[in-house]
């Protein structure tokens, strides 16, 4: 799937909305490799940054982009996002 749908995905499912907007979250991307392999990624998730009312943030969907750009991955093989649970 890709980024704008897997990050709604998760913050309408987990009823996540602004109740800890106080901090900066590690975000984990797992997604599928060129090799078929499961990999994992993680980005700052900025709550400032998010557009609460529609579930979305470009600017780590700009990250993702670029991430997949300079490593040759395909945009659409996320299989999930979520927030790191170590630091909840």
């Amino acid at each position: 799937m890709n980024f704008e749908t897997a990050f709604r995905e998760y913050f309408e499912d987990n009823n996540f909305i602004q109740k800890c907007s106080h901090r900066i979250w590690p975000l984990n991307i797992i997604f599928v490799a060129p090799d078929k392999t499961t990999d994992e990624t993680q980005f700052d998730l900025h709550p400032e940054d998010v557009d609460w009312n529609n579930c979305a943030c470009k600017d780590l969907e700009q990250c993702w982009h670029d991430f997949c750009l300079e490593n040759n991955f395909d945009e659409n093989s996320i299989i999930s996002i979520e927030l790191d649970a170590h630091e909840m």
